[in-house]
């Protein structure tokens, strides 16, 4: 049990306000002769002494009311029972070298029925250690995804986390995991030299010794691409389309890297990026496809599904302002400007990695629902004792 915006429980203190009322009410009043008394009989001129159990059972129940007002505020999530053997989730980088090497591990796990996902952007459920694409160089912000996609399915379970140990997957400051979770990684010591973009003012792009993509005139490495890169937006949305403009404008003046854009296709003209809808003639092109609003797989590894629309009202994503950096790690995947930098540390990688229930948002759901119900319930119950004792 935990609550994530702790600071609301100082409203309990609210409780003392019940209670003051309670014995206010108690207090004696002054006595007050008036002509009819004489009718009453002897019994009710008898003041009633001590509490009565109706007065105690409503200021207990009106004090839960706002205990249950405060644990609501404070937004409570019970996340159940630990049993002695907990439960593990491994999440597994789709690597040949990661597999062979923690093969005992998985295929124990696989045995048992516990749960085990491919890191990927869908973190799609491994029913065996097959996989179709190696990915020795996946990014941070694949890697986050795949985390909070488990988070959903995550019940009190620890998370067993097996990765390659590359620059290219830390380079983000830091990955939030949703539970407890136990590191297992191996160093990658096949390094590529550093591919690199050459710009318009003859200046290079790509990834320096710090893992971090800049402009760097003294990198060493095969140039992929040289001058704009030629984009196609296949795309009928226009909020879809400003914000994907938007995000190119973005990436244009932090790193230099220009954009052509058109918004219909040029017949025999070859381009490097194409954003939207996939047709026959579009699917023909060598080039980085992202095809939006969709959940199709491809046998191209050129052409990539994204599932929503990149639009702030239908994805998470663009309305916190990730797109650039959603578009770029894919231009850095699909030209491949890996590094040949050092590896980390295993205290630099253990420093990346934060543990942080609260990022599991949907979790709490189900404790709020329930503490509502009690709180109506209670609130029920109390009205029904106020308004009969005031009819005695």
């Amino acid at each position: 049990m935990q609550f994530l915006n702790p600071i609301f429980l100082f409203s309990a203190l609210a409780l003392a306000i019940p209670i003051a009322l309670h014995f206010w009410h108690q207090k004696k009043g002054k006595k007050l002769n008036w002509a009819a008394m004489i009718w009453l009989s002897q019994k009710e001129l008898q003041p009633s002494k001590g509490f009565k159990f109706e007065q105690l059972l409503l200021l207990l129940l009106r004090c839960l009311l706002l205990l249950l007002l405060t644990f609501w505020l404070s937004r409570l999530v019970i996340n159940g029972f630990s049993n002695k053997n907990k439960a593990k989730i491994h999440l597994v980088q789709p690597s040949k070298k990661i597999v062979e090497a923690f093969r005992f591990e998985l295929e124990t796990a696989l045995k048992n029925g516990e749960k085990v996902y491919w890191l990927n952007e869908k973190a799609e459920t491994a029913k065996d250690l097959n996989f179709q694409k190696n990915n020795e160089f996946l990014n941070a912000i694949d890697l986050q995804k795949s985390l909070n996609t488990i988070s959903e399915t995550i019940d009190n379970e620890s998370l067993e986390i097996y990765l390659l140990n590359n620059n290219t997957l830390f380079s983000s400051q830091n990955i939030f995991v949703p539970t407890k979770f136990k590191l297992h990684f191996i160093q990658d010591s096949i390094l590529k030299k550093s591919n690199f973009i050459r710009l318009e003012n003859q200046k290079k792009l790509g990834i320096n010794k710090s893992g971090k993509l800049q402009i760097n005139e003294n990198l060493d490495g095969k140039e992929v691409h040289q001058g704009d890169i030629k984009v196609l937006l296949n795309i009928k949305n226009a909020n879809e389309q400003k914000s994907i403009i938007a995000a190119l404008d973005a990436i244009q003046s932090v790193y230099g890297l220009t954009f052509s854009i058109d918004e219909r296709l040029v017949l025999n003209k070859k381009y490097d990026l194409i954003i939207g809808e996939i047709n026959a003639k579009i699917q023909q092109q060598n080039a980085l496809i992202l095809e939006t609003g969709s959940d199709k797989t491809f046998d191209s590894p050129n052409i990539i599904s994204i599932e929503n629309e990149l639009s702030p009202q239908n994805s998470e994503a663009v309305f916190d302002g990730q797109l650039p950096e959603i578009i770029l790690n894919k231009i850095i995947n699909f030209y491949e400007l890996n590094t040949d930098n050092q590896l980390l540390t295993i205290k630099e990688i253990e420093n990346i990695f934060i543990e942080r229930k609260d990022f599991r948002v949907k979790k709490e759901g189900h404790s709020n629902q329930i503490l509502i119900l009690i709180f109506i319930i209670f609130l029920i119950v109390e009205r029904y004792l106020a308004i009969n004792r005031t009819r005695l």
